[in-house]
């Protein structure tokens, strides 16, 4: 139902809407948002360890205990203040969940209302393909939120912007030094062709350098045995470079077009090649594919700009239908780590 009210909501942007009515929209959304993410009560398989994690934390302004829980917990010290800072507030641990999803609801929405013509649709279908980032994994998902934006702003010159934004993503997860990536590819001109032929001469290489070795050397230093379990995997990381490559293929094959209805071409493609590099060259230890993730989140932004495309409304309906069941099939098996729905209101 959640999922169907959201599909639902979002068709609307697709009506080219006034600007009081999508203002309506994106306050519906946005509420709704935080209230089903924020205020979930025991409802995921990570609830009980957010909530543990959470009363261990030293109440502010004890900054000497919190960069310890840096190193004991593996958790950034951006996370571990906020949450020390809303204990001092006397705020409970129901607290960091909605202000996590408050986070992270305004930075996709910015980010996606700057990039997107569609953004109610791009974030659709962020909330399908990436819900355990807003569900789940929270710090990874504000992470991701704080960079798509940072990334966003490129275009305006806003250096100085970036790297502070830069700096608080990293605060909440290490992964956002993957977006490095992005500011440097974003120098490049990706309306030419040769440019995209030696960028996947590059891939492909990169494929085929093994940093494994180096990943096992660095966790000898600092125990092996307690970080192995990182170096499993199952070769899932490059099948998920291959379903990018494959979802991104229309708007590299389209990028003028799109680029003449003002999408930002060069933006998204530096995100998604900034991907699509840095996974082919970590998918050998599967922990380190979240580098590659926090980029991946442009191709929200380009299927939904595949739309523009389309020159007829029976033609995007139908297109959005066929959008609705892929979104759907990416929904779907995220609900391996939801429990029964519950919520805070009711629930205490």
């Amino acid at each position: 139902m959640v999922f169907l009210f959201f599909g639902a909501v979002a068709f609307k942007d697709l009506l080219k809407p006034t600007v009081f009515n999508r203002f309506f929209l994106t306050f519906v959304i946005l509420s709704f948002l935080i209230f089903f993410v924020g205020f979930r009560y025991q409802s995921d398989n990570d609830f009980a360890v957010y909530v543990a994690l959470y009363e261990a934390v030293p109440v502010f302004p004890n900054i000497g205990a919190i960069f310890a829980m840096t190193f004991s917990h593996g958790q950034e010290t951006g996370y571990l203040l906020v949450k020390s800072i809303l204990k001092a507030l006397g705020f409970g641990p129901q607290s960091i969940f909605v202000f996590s999803t408050i986070l992270m609801t305004f930075f996709l929405y910015k980010a996606f209302n700057k990039l997107a013509y569609y953004p109610i649709i791009a974030l659709f279908i962020f909330f399908a393909q990436y819900f355990t980032l807003m569900f789940v994994q929270m710090r990874f998902g504000v992470a991701t939120a704080i960079s798509l934006y940072a990334c966003s702003i490129l275009p305006n010159g806003q250096k100085r912007k970036f790297w502070l934004l830069f700096v608080l993503a990293l605060s909440f997860h290490l992964s956002t030094l993957g977006i490095i990536a992005t500011y440097f590819l974003y120098k490049i001109n990706w309306l030419n062709k040769n440019n995209i032929y030696r960028l996947f001469i590059i891939v492909i290489a990169a494929i085929f350098i093994s940093i494994r070795p180096i990943f096992e050397i660095a966790l000898s230093i600092i125990g092996i045995a307690r970080f192995e379990y990182y170096l499993t995997g199952d070769g899932a990381e490059i099948r998920s470079l291959a379903f990018l490559f494959i979802f991104i293929l229309p708007f590299i094959i389209f990028r003028k077009n799109l680029a003449e209805k003002g999408v930002n071409v060069n933006l998204i493609l530096s995100m998604s090649f900034a991907s699509i590099l840095v996974g082919a060259l970590v998918w050998q230890v599967g922990i380190l594919n979240r580098f590659s993730i926090i980029n991946a989140s442009a191709i929200c932004v380009a299927i939904s700009s595949y739309l523009l495309l389309l020159k007829s409304n029976s033609t995007k309906v139908i297109a959005y239908c066929l959008l609705i069941l892929y979104c759907f099939l990416r929904f779907l098996p995220s609900m391996q780590w939801v429990t029964e729905y519950r919520m805070f209101f009711v629930s205490i």
